[in-house]
C-alpha cells in the first residue's frame, strides 16, 4: 500500500516538474517571438537611412525592417591608462563608449532598442496593444524602454520582477522607472501574484512584450551595426583592430550581436579579418554556472539574426560565425557573486578606473555599476595581468551602463510621497538596502539623475 502511495506521489511530482519545465519553455518562446521583424509602414520615410550603419553597408533592408535613430553615432573611442593593483604595471586598453550614446540614456540598450522599437511601433499600430518590457529591479533595459517609449508616444508598462540584490545603482534605477510612464507600482510582490498576471498579459492580449534584456534577433541586430561601426572607426584609424573585446553578459543580446557583427565584418570583408577574441563575463550566478547553455544561447540569437539579416538582404555570414564561435567566444565565469550585488573583485575594479586616466578628457570615466560593468573590468584586469605573449594585442572594454541616469518627472516631494512611500514593505527594504532609506538618501542621489524632457509630439 505505502509503495504504490509513493510511486503515485513520486509520479504526480514528476508530470508536475515537466508541466513546469514545458510551460517556462513556452512562457520564454512567446517572449522571444513577440517582436518579430516589421516593416517599415508606419515609419516609412521618417528618418534618414544615412544615420543607420546597417543601412550604410547593406543599402537591401531599408524598406525591409523598421528602425528609428535613437542613439549620437558614431559612439566615441577613449583610451584608458590604469596601474594594474597587482603588478604595479601601467596598462593601456580602449573604451568603446556605448555608455555615452545618448544625452537622454546611453548604454547597450539604445542600440538593442532602434530595430526593436520600430518594429514594436509598427505592430502595436497594427494590433492597438501596448508594449511592455520584462526585467529585474535594476533592469537597464526597462529604464530605457520607457524612456525612449516616452520619447516616440508608445504605450508602455515596465515589469520589475526579482530576485535582484540591492545596491545604489539598481536603486536608482527604480526611481528612474517610478519617475517615467508605465510604472506598475511595487516589484516585491509573491511570485504567485506575479506570473498568474504575467501569463494572462503574455498569452492572452494584444500586448507586446520585450525579452529580458531585449535578447531577440530584432534586438541583437543593433549591436551586428556597432560592430560595424568600429570597422569604420579602426579603418579611419581611431583604433587600431582590437585583439580583444571584454562586456558583461547579462541576457547576451549584446554578446550574440556583437559575435554576429564580427561574421558580417567578414563576410562583407569590411574588417575583423585578424583574429580576434570576445570575452564574455556572465553577470547571474546561475547562468555562470551553466556555461554550455550559455554558449547554445549566444549562438542561437548570432545564428536567428543573421538569418534575419539574410532575410533583409544582407550576406550569408552564417560559415563565418560558425567559425569564429569555434575559437574566438571566451567565457569568464567567477565573477557574478550574487546577481545584482558587488564583490570584492567588482569593488576592485571599480577603484581601479576611478583612479586611471581617460582620454580624450572630456570624456568622463565609464560608470562601474554594481550589475554589469565592474564585473566585466574584473575579468579583463585579470586576464590582461596574466595573459600569454601570444594573445597579446590591443584591448577593447565595451562600456554598456549609461552615463545618463534619467527621469521624467521632478524628483521632488510629490515623486517621494507619491511613489516611494506608498511601496509595499519589502520593496522599501530592499531601496533600503540600496542605500536609498530615506528622504535625505532620495534627495543626494536625486543630484545624479539628469531630466529628460518631454517630447515636443509623441504621436509616431
Amino acid at each position: 500500500m505505502l509503495a504504490a502511495v509513493a510511486w503515485y506521489v513520486g509520479a504526480a511530482a514528476s508530470a508536475a516538474v515537466v508541466l513546469v519545465v514545458l510551460g517556462v519553455r513556452a512562457l520564454l518562446q512567446r517572449l522571444y517571438h513577440s517582436i518579430p521583424p516589421a516593416a517599415p509602414r508606419v515609419l516609412a520615410g521618417r528618418h534618414d537611412p544615412q544615420g543607420c550603419v546597417l543601412f550604410r553597408t547593406i543599402p537591401a533592408m531599408r524598406d525591409k525592417i523598421a528602425w528609428v535613430p535613437l542613439g549620437d553615432y558614431p559612439t566615441p573611442v577613449s583610451r584608458m591608462a590604469y596601474c594594474d593593483p597587482e603588478s604595479e604595471r601601467r596598462v593601456e586598453v580602449y573604451l568603446k563608449r556605448e555608455d555615452l550614446a545618448s544625452a537622454k540614456y546611453g548604454g547597450n540598450k539604445t542600440r538593442t532598442l532602434e530595430f526593436q522599437l520600430g518594429c514594436v511601433i509598427e505592430q502595436c499600430k497594427r494590433t492597438g496593444g501596448r508594449w511592455a518590457a520584462v526585467g529585474g529591479p535594476g533592469s537597464n533595459q526597462i529604464v530605457a524602454s520607457a524612456v525612449f517609449a516616452r520619447e516616440h508616444g508608445v504605450d508602455f508598462m515596465g515589469l520589475p520582477l526579482g530576485p535582484e540584490r540591492a545596491s545604489l545603482d539598481n536603486a536608482m534605477n527604480i526611481v528612474s522607472m517610478m519617475s517615467l510612464p508605465g510604472w506598475q507600482g511595487s516589484w516585491k510582490k509573491p511570485l504567485l501574484q506575479l506570473v498568474p498576471r504575467l501569463v494572462r498579459a503574455i498569452f492572452f492580449s494584444k500586448d507586446v512584450f520585450s525579452m529580458p534584456g531585449g535578447n531577440n534577433p530584432t534586438g541583437a541586430l543593433g549591436h551586428v551595426g556597432a560592430v560595424l561601426e568600429l570597422c569604420e572607426q579602426i579603418r579611419d584609424g581611431v583604433l587600431p583592430q582590437p585583439r580583444h573585446i571584454f562586456l558583461p553578459i547579462g541576457s547576451s543580446c549584446t554578446t550574440a550581436g556583437i559575435a554576429a557583427g564580427i561574421a558580417v565584418a567578414r563576410a562583407l570583408r569590411v574588417g575583423f579579418e585578424a583574429e580576434v577574441t570576445l570575452h564574455g563575463v556572465p553577470i547571474h550566478h546561475g547562468a555562470e554556472k551553466a556555461p554550455p547553455v550559455l554558449r547554445w544561447a549566444i549562438r542561437k540569437v548570432a545564428k536567428d539574426t543573421l538569418a534575419l539579416l539574410k532575410a533583409c538582404g544582407g550576406p550569408d555570414a552564417i560559415p563565418h560565425l560558425d567559425r569564429f564561435l569555434a575559437t574566438g567566444l571566451q567565457l569568464h565565469c567567477g565573477y557574478a557573486g550574487k546577481y545584482g550585488g558587488w564583490t570584492p573583485a567588482a569593488l576592485a575594479a571599480k577603484q581601479t578606473v576611478e583612479l586611471a586616466e581617460v582620454s580624450p578628457g572630456a570624456h568622463p570615466k565609464p560608470w562601474m555599476c554594481s550589475t554589469f560593468s565592474s564585473k566585466a573590468t574584473a575579468a579583463m584586469l585579470d586576464y590582461l595581468r596574466t595573459a600569454p605573449a601570444a594573445a597579446a594585442g590591443p584591448a577593447v572594454l565595451w562600456c554598456t551602463k549609461s552615463r545618463v541616469q534619467p527621469r521624467g518627472v521632478p524628483l521632488d516631494d510629490v515623486l517621494w510621497d507619491g511613489c516611494v512611500e506608498e511601496l509595499d514593505a519589502g520593496a522599501r527594504q530592499w531601496l533600503a538596502h540600496g542605500h536609498i532609506s530615506c528622504k535625505a538618501d532620495y534627495d543626494s542621489a536625486a543630484a545624479r539623475f539628469v531630466k529628460v524632457p518631454a517630447p515636443e509630439s509623441t504621436a509616431e
